[in-house]
């Protein structure tokens, strides 16, 4: 769903109801084509795009930040290719221990 979090009003929808076709399968970001097409219709630029860990996607973001103007704001998964090397869990780290990275170039490693 894509909501605006001010007014709780739902601009764009979609029902998941397994694969289209065969191509999907071998789709390597489908989260961000899902997000993609949410936000095709609207005109969205300049705000900031917030995603559950199946959507986030370094791709993503570079796409926001290039097409629309627009920001992410999500959790990455451990098994991303792109995560930076500093979000590895360290060995030991302290209960709810939290990690947050900002990087306005859009590679892979932090500012």
């Amino acid at each position: 769903m894509c909501c605006d979090a001010e007014t709780k009003y739902v601009n764009n929808a979609s029902v998941y109801c397994g694969k289209e076709n065969a191509s999907e399968a071998s789709c390597r970001d489908l989260g961000g084509k899902v997000v993609r097409q949410l936000l095709e219709p609207l005109h969205c630029e300049g705000r900031n795009i917030t995603t559950d860990n199946y959507f986030t996607s370094l791709g993503l973001a570079r796409d926001l930040v290039k097409a629309k103007q627009s920001t992410l704001v999500g959790t990455i998964r451990t098994n991303r290719v792109e995560r930076p090397k500093e979000f590895v869990t360290p060995a030991g780290r302290e209960l709810y221990y939290s990690l947050i990275g900002f990087n306005e170039t859009g590679d892979s490693s932090l500012v």
